[in-house]
């Protein structure tokens, strides 16, 4: 029975023990000391149409004999290339990414598989900065060689993207000062302030280019519509009132 009585007591220091920790602090906070906070999250969104393209020009070429279809690809390769300085398309803005030379097989049903054939390809990545000439670019190449044109894709130099960024994240803090704003009036704070101010990543999706159609030795320029894309910026603004 003694043991009962003992167990029940220390029982009650515990909990008193744990109330003389936890009481201060709820004193303390009564006083004053919590720090009351706004939590807004601003975006900021701007839209603006690309100003730099990039594409991969390939020429495909096949032949019975390696070398005759890796000559051929030479050549028509060097065709394009030059095709693409005279539009105005710099060196430096021509990089080759690959270049195979791999035979062709048949699998006849009865019996064992064979070469038939040499297939080289040799891809080119180009960049436009002239957004103008990106349809006579496409023209030129697949005039002079060029056979498969693939993976059009649109972004910002560096400059534009600088410029929209800024204003994206200038409308990013400018929402979130106007959240807060309507937060505060609505529940009559007074005295508010920015304690913390996180940026986060800015976003914008990659384009998919339209192409309307390309031809070889079509007559009309190839008709690409880059259309506009846009940069969102947030910004997590924490804000706190007496």
């Amino acid at each position: 029975m003694k043991r009962k009585y003992l167990y029940t007591g220390i029982g009650l220091v515990v909990f008193l023990a744990i109330i003389a920790i936890v009481l201060p602090t709820s004193s303390g906070d009564q006083a004053g000391n919590i720090t009351k906070t706004i939590a807004v999250t601003g975006v900021g969104e701007v839209k603006a149409q690309p100003d730099i393209a990039r594409l991969t020009i390939s020429v495909v070429t096949e032949s019975e004999k390696a070398d005759v279809a890796a000559t051929e690809n030479s050549a028509r390769m060097n065709s394009v290339i030059s095709a693409l300085k005279r539009v105005g398309i710099s060196e430096e803005d021509m990089k080759t990414t690959g270049y195979s030379l791999y035979p062709k097989y048949i699998y006849p049903r009865d019996g064992e598989q064979r070469i038939v054939g040499y297939i080289a390809r040799n891809s080119l990545v180009v960049t436009v900065e002239n957004m103008d000439i990106l349809g006579k670019v496409i023209d030129e190449a697949v005039a002079n060689g060029a056979n498969n044109i693939d993976n059009i894709q649109f972004t910002f130099s560096d400059e534009k993207y600088a410029e929209l960024y800024d204003l994206a994240l200038k409308k990013a803090v400018e929402n979130a000062q106007n959240k807060a704003q309507v937060i505060a009036k609505t529940m009559g704070i007074k005295n508010y302030y920015p304690m913390t101010i996180t940026l986060q990543e800015a976003y914008y999706p990659v384009p998919v280019p339209m192409v309307k159609e390309a031809y070889a030795g079509s007559v009309t320029t190839t008709p690409i519509q880059v259309g506009k894309e846009s940069l969102s910026v947030r910004v997590n603004v924490i804000y706190a009132f007496p």
